[in-house]
Formats: C-alpha cells, sequence, structure tokens
C-alpha cells in the first residue's frame, strides 16, 4: 500500500489513514523516525511523538555541549560527577530524551532544550517543562543493544512500542 501523508505549513507529516483500506483509523497518526551509525528506528501515535536514537561514539568537548543545552536542574547533577564515564553515560541520556522531545514538534526552538529538565531513576524517566507551558506526557529510556540508546517521548500517556531495525 501507498502511505499518503497531510502535509501543513509549520507542522510535522501526519499519516493519512482515511484513504487506506479498513480496518485503519480515519484520524492522522503522528510519527517520528531516527537513524545513527548501524541503526535506525520509527514509531507511531495517535498524538505528538519524538524518537532519538544516539550510539556510544565519542564526542568532543562533552561538558561544553553538557553547559549549553541541558537546564539548570540537570546541569546542576552533571556538575558534581568527576568520572568522565559517568557524566557521559548521564549526557547521553539527557540528550537522547531532549532530542526526541524536540522532534516530537510541540516546540519550534532550539531554547527548548534548556527548558526540559529529564531526571532518571531506575527504569523511570521523568520530564519537567520549564517554560510557561505544561507537558504531560509519556517518556521511556530504552537500550536497543549496549551501545544504543533510544528515547522516545509522547504527548500522552500512550504506551509505545518503537520498530528498530539494525543494518
Amino acid at each position: 500500500h501507498e502511505v499518503p501523508l497531510i502535509f501543513n505549513p509549520r507542522q510535522r507529516p501526519l499519516i493519512q489513514y482515511s484513504k487506506l483500506p479498513a480496518p485503519y483509523h480515519q484520524q492522522p497518526w503522528f510519527f517520528s523516525l531516527t537513524h545513527t551509525r548501524g541503526m535506525a528506528a520509527w514509531t507511531l501515535a495517535q498524538n505528538p511523538v519524538g524518537i532519538d536514537l544516539e550510539d556510544d561514539s565519542p564526542r568532543l568537548n562533552v561538558r561544553d555541549y553538557a553547559r549549553d543545552y541541558c537546564s539548570q536542574p540537570e546541569w546542576l547533577k552533571l556538575a558534581f560527577i568527576e568520572e568522565e564515564r559517568d557524566f557521559v553515560d548521564l549526557f547521553r541520556k539527557i540528550w537522547v530524551m531532549k532530542e526526541a522531545h524536540f522532534k516530537m514538534g510541540v516546540t519550534e526552538s532550539s531554547d527548548s532544550f534548556q527548558k526540559t529538565a529529564f531526571t532518571f531513576h531506575e527504569d523511570r524517566v521523568w520530564c519537567e517543562w520549564l517554560g510557561p507551558e505544561r507537558f504531560g506526557g509519556s517518556c521511556y529510556l530504552m537500550n536497543p543493544s549496549p551501545q544504543y540508546l533510544l528515547g522516545l517521548v509522547c504527548l500522552t500517556g500512550e504506551k509505545l512500542e518503537p520498530i528498530i531495525i539494525k543494518a
């Protein structure tokens, strides 16, 4: 089947199921996709959704990135980590969630990176929106394989399962 898309200025494309045969829904679906070295992933949702995939390749100036893109609560957690590996591990988690949140498309500017604060505890991820609007959604952090992190953010409480493709 060909998948018809709805294109609107200043919005992300939506999948239009009304032109597909039953049993598809009549309302549009939101989708997000991501890729990195050796892996790709995508997901569908009935509400805005964002997905990001990061590998563990080394980055230059990780502490500079963290200072520039982390919110104040995140930076306060990172600033006191002395071991470089621990710092990089936490920053990768924060970064993959921030990218997924940005790809959800509910904010239009890169300053949304400083307006979101992600907190991690065991297998849970919390997102606090520090701007005037409130964000009440679902956040998931996954390890599709040892060297990859996958972040998934949805505007509502939908339980999402990403489709992961390894090269």
